[in-house]
């Protein structure tokens, strides 16, 4: 999980200043991950422990997904800063440490900050 993040934070720190995409889709990607998340949670709680392996499979490898197909590719071309605190992709700058606490974010993730 670690390496993959790294990974998407030097794709992000090498690729060209300007976002392939608008942010303005970056709140709908967000949406959905939080509705497959609670679809998820619901099947996880409803199934027998085999299943409950299963659901917990299926979310791990729907992780990795989201993060290499769509929430690090949204980021591309965002300015990095050392004090960046940018929430949303292509809009201000972001720092590698606030890049990583806010993917994990809005994966769901409940982190101090």
């Amino acid at each position: 999980m670690y390496r993959l993040l790294l990974l998407g934070t030097l794709a992000i720190l090498a690729s060209s200043p300007t976002p392939p995409a608008p942010s303005t889709n970056y709140p709908a990607l967000k949406a959905r991950i939080a509705e497959q998340r609670v679809d998820l949670a619901a099947r996880h709680a409803a199934a027998d422990a085999t299943g409950k392996a299963v659901v917990v499979q299926e979310a791990r490898e729907h992780l990795l997904q989201v993060l290499a197909d769509s929430v690090f590719p949204a980021w591309y071309g965002t300015p990095w800063d050392f004090n960046g605190t940018t929430r949303m992709p292509g809009q201000g700058k972001i720092a590698c440490g606030y890049f990583v606490t806010t993917v994990l974010q809005d994966l769901g993730f409940v982190l101090p900050r």
